[in-house]
Formats: structure tokens, C-alpha cells, sequence
């Protein structure tokens, strides 16, 4: 707490009169035997009796006061804030490295699923391309087993190349 005195605005209360101390009220309370509580009051009132302040000057001391809570209030708020934010980011930055290392397992899986899919696709076309061979030139009957002429044809092929190759 600071030392320094406010400057009130307004009118300034009329001097009390110091003639009269605390100590000669004393005095007078046990000549007219008045009770402590007694000489509080009439302290009390005297003093409250003094001060006086116009509405200038409490609206100069609601600012002062005003500003005074706003900056203590701005500063906890902030700081509650700004540890609730940390809160949440880690939480959220737990929850998506959660949420990347999961994405990831399943992308590897899928990219394993649709090389085995590639591959058997590709077996699956060559051994769909066999029986496309067109050859044309030789005579078709209706009852021949077609894959057993071309078998031989290779065969005479393969012996007619190889005997040229030697």
C-alpha cells in the first residue's frame, strides 16, 4: 500500500476544531461519567460530519476503483485462460496423434490389400487371355478339342524352330 495522497476534486470539508482533543473528551467523560461506546459515537460522528465528498469526487474514486479491478480481473481471466487453452491443446494434439497413428495402420493395411487385389486381377486377365488366341488358316470341325490342335501346332512350332536354331 502506497503512502501517496489522492487529490479529492471539489469542495474541501471546513477545518474541525482541534481545541477540543480525544484526551479532553476523556476528561470530560469521567467528570459527566459518559461511557466509552459514548465517546466513540460522538468520535464517529464528528468525523463522518467532516468528510465530505461531492459526486465528483466519488466518480473519480468508482474510475480509479473500476480500473483498478478491471486490470486485476483482465490479468486472472487471461491466465486462467491461457491455462485452460495448454490444457486443450494437449488434449487435442493427444487425440489426433491417436487419430494419425490409427489413419496410418489402416492406410498401410489398404495399401497391402489393393497390391494382393492388383496381382490377382493380373492372374486372373492371363489366365483369361488362354483361351483368346484367334488363329486363323486351319479348318474347324464341331466336335474337335481346339486347345489340343494348338498345343500340337506349338509343338511342331517349337521342334520346326529349334531344328533351324541348330
Amino acid at each position: 500500500m502506497n503512502n501517496h495522497s489522492t487529490h479529492v476534486h471539489g469542495k474541501r470539508p471546513e477545518k474541525r476544531d482541534l481545541s477540543t482533543s480525544s484526551i479532553d473528551l476523556e476528561v470530560e467523560s469521567k467528570n459527566n461519567k459518559i461511557s466509552d461506546s459514548d465517546i466513540m459515537h460522538t468520535c464517529n460522528s464528528q468525523i463522518i460530519n467532516h468528510i465530505q465528498l461531492s459526486e465528483a469526487d466519488l466518480e473519480c474514486i468508482s474510475q480509479k476503483m473500476h480500473a483498478l479491478f478491471k486490470a486485476d480481473l483482465e490479468d486472472m481471466v487471461r491466465s486462467v485462460v491461457q491455462a485452460f487453452i495448454s490444457q486443450v491443446i494437449t488434449g487435442i494434439n493427444a487425440s489426433l496423434n491417436d487419430k494419425i497413428a490409427s489413419l496410418t495402420q489402416d492406410y498401410s493395411h489398404l495399401k497391402n490389400q489393393v497390391a494382393e487385389l492388383l496381382f490377382q486381377a493380373d492372374r486372373a486377365e492371363q489366365y483369361s487371355r488362354r483361351n483368346c488366341l484367334r488363329i486363323t488358316g486351319i479348318p474347324e470341325v464341331s466336335d474337335e478339342d481346339t486347345d489340343n490342335i494348338i498345343v500340337m501346332i506349338l509343338l511342331l512350332y517349337q521342334n520346326y524352330h529349334h531344328m533351324n536354331l541348330v
